[in-house]
């Protein structure tokens, strides 16, 4: 046999072999009283393939109540059950999100031969499949292994191999693809409906509560659950006040905050709560979307019905603080010293950074080692000089403001808010009949596109200054700074200790020889000093080893030795 040929014959083969099995089963179950093949006493074995999907209106059988009708069925033809297949809460359309793993069980059993059985029961064909060529697979397999397929809602078992049931099992599949089409798009309509006019989607966000029709339960007003929401808003207020989310879910575990689940809170929950836009009271509906984040091409934010627990302009600010490229979260050892990788030496123009020397921690240039002084003594003078600096009125301001033209602002957001109503009154139009769907289609890009650009200028106003938010008005500085986490101090310390603030910190050489200097004299604000200027001093020059030692004397000529005698 050829290589080209072994395929075609092998399949053909096993379709033979499934054919003759077929023949000597059909031989077993012939019987009258039941249409197709027919089921009588013949103590066949059947596997069941029970499924059922995510079924909220309560109409839908179970599992357990087909495996019920299954049982009835199958005493009644005379077949013996096996062990079941069985998936529950998964689709069988081209729209599901989740495998069916015991589908794919079934699958392999037959393609291995090992399915044990003669008959494949199910409650219902769309139980099966609800594409038609997952389907058609399904019938070929049965066909090449000889096993009928039992429908129990039919009250029939049908023969793959016969043209007629084969018929028939195509056009149940076919219906059932038709029929989820169908649903689907109701679905996709409702969601679209629900999105125009405000009404959240999906689980209840953290913060929230539902209330439901207590007869029809049909959805009533989503509102701030009041153990919850306060825990959202501390959150954001941490947040805008630069603490990292690490420090916020060791806060949140010794306040004894948990999530719904039980579980303490962590950086990445926290993250996903400050990036949900549920918490301004805007609905996200982006129809592409399969999981993942929204495509910025399609998304909509629109209205929602519910009250925001935050302000938009301190959502924003939140914002721009997560997607700072320059605040890291991975970096090995954590910064817990004020000033070290801030301070620089001023001898090379180098970070200091702290070591330990005999239990006592101290900066030393970080490049060289030029310079070295005792920790406690320079975090002293720099909290000083930092507090008094922000003390100032004109600095002050600048920290306890939030940014933001109000006038600018408040036309831009009247502009979104007509926009937005601009967008409702198409849709509306649309529903009633008054515009064909070709002239909306039409107008809404340009409507969309407005929106962006003005929800941009609004962002662009309410994008706090750097240091914007960090002090309430009116808080007082010492107060403030002892309450701060070592992670908003060093940010305040970073920004400050440049020479456009404070100039920069540098430790200077002790001199040497001399009388000990105090701190107070070696660590220098200095703001007319550019440390990167400093040119690096020469590379020593490596003593020669052994081998460089002989090497060179080889090369390097020698007198010839004269004997004094000669002399």
């Amino acid at each position: 046999m050829t290589k080209s040929t072994a395929g075609p014959r092998r399949r053909s083969a096993n379709l033979q072999a499934g054919k003759a099995k077929q023949a000597a089963v059909a031989a077993l179950v012939m019987a009258p009283g039941v249409a197709g093949v027919g089921a009588a006493g013949g103590g066949l074995g059947a596997r069941e393939y029970l499924r059922v999907s995510s079924d909220k209106s309560g109409v839908a059988r179970s599992p357990e109540e087909q495996h019920d009708e299954n049982a009835e069925e199958a005493s009644r033809v005379g077949f013996v059950l096996g062990k079941p297949y069985r998936d529950d809460n998964r689709s069988a359309s081209r729209y599901k999100q989740r495998e069916r793993e015991d589908f794919e069980r079934l699958i392999a059993d037959l393609e291995a031969d090992t399915f044990g059985a003669q008959v494949l029961m199910l409650w219902e064909s769309s139980r099966g499949s609800r594409e038609v060529g997952e389907w058609v697979y399904l019938i070929d397999l049965c066909e090449s292994r000889g096993v009928l397929i039992h429908v129990t809602t039919h009250h029939r078992t049908y023969d793959p191999a016969n043209g007629r049931d084969r018929r028939s099992l195509i056009e149940d599949a076919t219906d059932s693809e038709y029929d989820a089409w169908k649903i689907s798009q109701r679905s996709l309509r409702a969601i679209a409906a629900d999105a125009r006019a405000g009404k959240p989607h999906g689980r209840v966000p953290f913060g929230y509560r539902r209330q439901y029709d207590g007869l029809t339960r049909k959805f009533v007003a989503q509102e701030p659950d009041p153990n919850e929401a306060p825990i959202v808003a501390k959150l954001f207020a941490r947040l805008e006040a630069r603490h990292s989310l690490r420090e916020i879910a060791a806060e949140f575990d010794r306040e004894g905050y948990r999530t719904r689940s039980g579980k303490p809170w962590t950086s990445e929950h926290l993250r996903a709560l400050a990036l949900n836009r549920v918490y301004i009271g805007e609905r996200v509906y982006d129809p592409g979307r399969k999981g993942g984040l929204p495509n910025k091409e399609t998304v909509q934010y629109l209205p929602g019905q519910w009250d925001a627990l935050v302000s938009r302009d301190q959502f924003f600010a939140v914002q721009e603080i997560l997607a700072d490229k320059t605040r890291s979260t991975t970096r090995p050892g954590r910064g817990i010293h004020l000033v070290s990788m801030i301070g620089r030496c001023g001898k090379c123009g180098g970070c200091i950074a702290v070591r330990f020397k005999n239990e006592r921690a101290e900066y030393t240039c970080h490049k060289r080692g030029c310079v070295r002084i005792g920790k406690a003594e320079v975090d002293v003078l720099a909290e000083r000089a930092i507090k008094g600096f922000v003390k100032r009125k004109d600095v002050y301001s600048k920290f306890a403001q939030r940014s933001g033209n109000g006038k600018a602002l408040k036309a831009v957001r009247d502009e979104i808010a007509d926009i937005r109503a601009e967008h409702r009154d198409l849709a509306d139009k649309l529903g009633r009949g008054e515009i064909s769907p070709m002239l909306a289609a039409g107008a809404e890009p340009g409507i969309l596109a407005r929106l962006l650009a003005a929800e941009g200028r609004e962002k662009e106003l309410t994008t706090p200054a750097e240091m914007a938010g960090i002090l309430d008005p009116g808080q007082d500085v010492d107060q403030w700074w002892e309450d701060a986490p070592m992670s908003t101090r060093r940010l305040v310390a970073r920004y400050l200790l440049v020479p456009e603030w404070l100039g920069y910190l540098a430790v200077l050489p002790a001199p040497s020889p001399g009388p000990r200097c105090e701190p107070e004299d070696r660590v220098k604000f200095l703001t007319d000093w550019d440390p990167d200027s400093i040119p690096a001093p020469p590379k020593r020059q490596q003593r020669p080893t052994a081998s460089q030692k002989a090497a060179a004397a080889e090369k390097t000529p020698t007198k010839p030795r004269t004997s004094r005698k000669a002399q």
